[in-house]
């Protein structure tokens, strides 16, 4: 009889890698001018770590004598208002009573104007003695990479978002 011995021997290793992913943020953050009684230069600054597409709605409001309750007074026609929109604007597009920044706006960069000027107009009647005029400025941004190819500006982005809510 013979006996013979054997040796096996296994190897082996086992690498781990620990990776943490970030969701970029696209906060927006209002940028303007007030002496008092002109709005002015009004843009949106991404202080995010993402590009982001934006979106501004702009509200007026007159308020009461506390500056928080609505007045109820209508504010149309009671203020004068120049925006960069329209004809001969290419950096921004009004629709749905929304306006579009129309290029991704990278972290740390700023929008184009949006609101050149904004004064309440004179002589408005006795109905608006003692109220304060408020012109609400309010941003939305996303992320502007990431979308599948159908989406290529702010328009389609808040669209895509708001189907998937």
């Amino acid at each position: 009889l013979g006996f013979g011995s054997q040796t096996l021997a296994w190897l082996s290793d086992t690498a781990t890698a620990a990776n943490t992913f970030l969701k970029g943020s696209v906060p927006p953050e209002v940028e303007e001018t007030f002496d008092g009684t002109v709005k002015s230069n009004v843009t949106i600054k991404n202080t995010g770590t993402a590009p982001a597409y934006i979106r501004v709605a702009l509200i007026p409001v007159w308020r009461d004598a506390d500056l928080t309750t609505n007045s109820g007074l209508a504010a149309d026609g009671t203020y004068m208002i120049t925006l960069r929109v329209g004809a001969g604007a290419d950096e921004w597009t009004e629709e749905g009573g929304y306006y579009y920044y129309n290029s991704p706006v990278p972290a740390g960069g700023s929008t184009g104007v949006l609101v050149d000027e904004c004064t309440v107009k004179s002589q408005l009647g006795a109905a608006y003695n003692g109220k304060t005029f408020e012109l609400q400025v309010i941003a939305s941004s996303l992320q502007s990479e990431g979308w599948d190819s159908t989406v290529t500006n702010a328009q389609q982005a808040f669209a895509a978002a708001k189907a998937e809510t």
